[in-house]
């Protein structure tokens, strides 16, 4: 629990446009990872 707290706390400093960018990685990465295994469980078959 105290990892979410500490990035809250960092990006707090950070200028509205890199939250904006960060906010969007966020919300693409667990898209990203489940694609990611996806594509290595089919070549591995």
């Amino acid at each position: 629990m105290k990892f979410p707290l500490t990035v809250l706390q960092s990006v707090q400093d950070f200028s509205p446009e890199e939250r904006a960018l960060l906010t969007d990685q966020i919300l693409k990465s667990p898209r990203s990872v489940c694609a990611n295994l996806a594509e290595a469980w089919h070549r591995r078959r």
